[in-house]
């Protein structure tokens, strides 16, 4: 099953940077996986959900390509 797919919660994403988003911590209240064009391919990208829940405006986008782990609730 690809990402995409996974009807799942996801909890946390964790990037190479050690950097990590996680659901329920500094005002993040959902990611969601989904596609972008990219110059060959779509490419796998995680939008952060903010405080405001505006869907169509993100406060955060996170490449897939240096997500490391995923965690799911």
């Amino acid at each position: 099953m690809q990402i995409i797919e996974d009807s799942r919660n996801i909890k946390l994403i964790s990037m190479a940077d050690t950097e990590i988003i996680e659901v329920g911590k500094r005002g993040v209240v959902e990611i969601a996986p989904y596609y972008e064009n990219g110059e060959m391919a779509s490419v796998l990208w995680f939008k952060v959900i903010g405080e405001n829940k505006d869907r169509n405006r993100p406060a955060a986008r996170v490449n897939g390509k240096y997500v490391t782990e995923i965690l799911y609730a």
